[in-house]
């Protein structure tokens, strides 16, 4: 592991007092697109400004290759002009997925998904320390992902793009460059922000939607909640690449829409089948943040019909209730889940998405993915990919929730 001439609390202040302020100002400047629209010149003097600063703590935390690399992205930004998307390349191909207990620091053009909005290719801060939980290590013990890119990480500190809304997640390619960049190696999730998440969104409307009042994941400590969240995110990876079809190797006909809604499912019941079946720690809490997660939460999304994590939802809530015991609408027009009955629900489901994915030729495997997904996941209007349910159009309009994204400045763990 790394050693650092600084202290984690000492690097947290210089971040908040030296960087952030810094990529505030530029991000003001900036459009979508990351180009800079007013004073120009003004923003060049800022960027020589926060290099200056940025420079100091990657040496002192040992980052001498991403302060070089920082350094030309800027001199290029200045070079070609501001008024034009930046590229950084450099910065991309000299960031490195951290071993656990080093430290995460990222600040540049970047797209933070599910952050506040607008989103763009803003210029933000990262400061995070990856940490892997004992029960993870065991995990990776018993089921080996060499290639794993899920790393497990503490947000410490950073930009609003990560300390507000709900971004659990920097993936490197999402960085500005001139070119697009498909290949993803790894990817820095901000798991301690989840119970956050997890407690003020998917549970507040689990309560208006659902006839049940308790729930164990909500007894979690932080830390608990952190290592469940960190067991799903590997083994959501191990399983993308197990299977008829792993995705590493079947790339262009997963990257589909239609063939991805089911990719997705599938990995996420095969994550807790996995705890069922070899009598794991906390299969009932990562059954109620898988379940209620797709169900419940991502399809209340404001941009729900152009948001592809929604559609799974719906998806699995229309597969359910046709063909599935766990899930069914009351009397009293309210979800009633019987999670010992989802076991053999999401089982069910799981060998009907691996059935489709044992025919050889990609295009009928993709031509049978789109069948079974349009089968139970309406049609979009208005260049929409697909419409809500109208079963799930009735049971959530009841359900309103305070605007506003949530704030991460303090975190329990």
């Amino acid at each position: 592991m790394k050693k650092y001439i600084e202290s984690i609390e000492n690097i947290t202040i210089y971040f908040e007092q030296e960087i952030i302020p810094y990529t505030t100002i530029i991000k003001a400047h900036q459009s979508k697109d990351g180009s800079i629209i007013g004073d120009k010149f003004f923003i060049e003097k800022t960027l020589y400004q926060l290099n200056e600063k940025l420079s100091y703590i990657y040496k002192a935390t040992n980052n001498e290759l991403m302060a070089k690399a920082f350094e030309q992205d800027i001199q290029n930004w200045i070079k070609s002009g501001l008024e034009f998307k930046p590229d950084f390349i450099n910065t991309l191909e000299n960031l490195k997925a951290p071993n656990n207990k080093e430290l995460v620091m990222f600040v540049g053009p970047v797209k933070c998904p599910n952050g506040p909005k607008p989103t763009g290719y803003f210029f933000e801060a990262i400061f995070a320390q990856r940490y892997e939980p004992q029960l993870l290590n065991e995990i990776e013990k018993l089921l080996p992902h060499p290639g794993s890119g899920c790393q497990s990480t503490k947000l410490i500190t950073g930009s609003n793009g990560v300390i507000e809304g709900n971004c659990i997640v920097f993936f490197p390619e999402n960085i500005s460059t001139k070119e697009k960049i498909n290949n993803q190696s790894f990817a820095v999730f901000f798991f301690n922000k989840f119970q956050k998440i997890w407690m003020n969104e998917t549970i507040q409307r689990a309560n208006v939607l659902i006839d049940q009042s308790n729930w164990v994941s909500t007894t979690l400590t932080a830390e608990e909640c952190y290592t469940v969240r960190s067991i799903w995110g590997y083994l959501h990876d191990y399983f993308h690449h197990k299977g008829p079809r792993p995705l590493n190797e079947n790339l262009q006909s997963k990257m589909n829409f239609h063939s991805g809604i089911l990719e997705e499912i599938k990995v996420d019941c095969e994550s807790i089948l996995t705890l069922d079946k070899y009598s794991l720690p906390y299969k009932n809490e990562l059954l109620e943040f898988v379940i209620l997660e797709r169900l419940i939460r991502y399809p209340g999304q404001p941009d729900a019909l152009t948001n592809f994590d929604a559609g799974t939802g719906y998806f699995l809530f229309e597969w359910l209730i046709e063909n599935g015991n766990s899930l069914k609408i009351n009397k009293s027009e309210n979800l009633e889940i019987n999670f010992e009955l989802m076991l053999e629900d999401i089982t069910k489901l799981v060998e009907e998405i691996k059935t489709i994915e044992k025919i050889d030729d990609d295009e009928v495997y993709k031509k049978s993915s789109k069948a079974l997904v349009m089968k139970y996941l309406p049609s979009g209007k208005e260049g929409n990919r697909f419409s809500t349910p109208t079963r799930y159009r009735m049971l959530s309009e009841r359900v309103v929730l305070p605007a506003g994204n949530l704030d991460f400045k303090s975190m329990s763990f």
